[in-house]
C-alpha cells in the first residue's frame, strides 16, 4: 500500500476563516477601534464652533487636571459605581431568598416585584385607547377642528 501524500495544512487555514471573521473585524474597527483613535486625536486639538481644529498638544489635559471640579467628579463617579456593584449582590441575595422553599407570601412577593412591569405597559395602552377611542378620542377631536371628521358609526 502507498501512503497518499496530502499538503501540509496551513497554520491559519487558508483565506475561509478569515473571510467569515471578516464582517466581526470591519465592525470592531469601524465602531470600537475608530471611535477610540478619532476621540484620541481630538482630545489633543481646540475645535472652533464652526469646524476647524488646531492643534493644542497637551494644554487640554493640563487645563483639565488644574480643574477642581476633575475631583469631585471622580469621587461622584466612585461613589456611584460602588453603589450599583453594591446592588449586584444585594439583587442576587433577594433573588435567591424569594426562592427559598417555604418562604410565606412568596408569590405576593414576586408579584409586587414584578407589577411595575406590568403597570406601565398597561397604563400606556389605556392612553393610546383614549387617545384612537372613536366617539371622544383626543385625535378625533383635534382633527375635527382642522376639518377632518371621524369614522361615523
Amino acid at each position: 500500500m502507498r501512503a497518499e501524500k496530502t499538503a501540509p495544512r496551513s497554520r491559519w487555514g487558508g483565506p475561509w476563516p478569515w473571510l467569515f471573521v471578516l464582517p466581526l473585524l470591519a465592525g470592531v474597527l469601524v465602531f470600537y477601534i475608530w471611535p477610540i483613535l478619532q476621540t484620541a486625536y481630538y482630545s489633543f486639538t481646540k475645535w472652533g464652533v464652526f469646524g476647524g481644529s488646531k492643534w493644542t498638544g497637551l494644554a487640554n489635559y493640563s487645563r483639565l487636571f488644574a480643574d477642581p471640579d476633575l475631583y469631585r467628579s471622580l469621587a461622584n463617579t466612585a461613589i456611584y459605581t460602588a453603589v450599583v456593584l453594591l446592588g449586584v449582590p444585594i439583587a442576587a441575595w433577594l433573588a435567591s431568598l424569594l426562592n427559598t422553599p417555604g418562604l410565606r407570601f412568596a408569590q405576593l412577593y414576586r408579584v409586587l416585584f414584578f407589577l411595575p412591569y406590568v403597570a406601565m405597559p398597561a397604563a400606556v395602552a389605556l392612553v393610546w385607547r383614549i387617545i384612537f377611542n372613536g366617539d371622544f378620542g383626543i385625535l378625533n377631536w383635534a382633527l375635527s377642528r382642522v376639518g377632518i371628521e371621524g369614522p361615523s358609526g
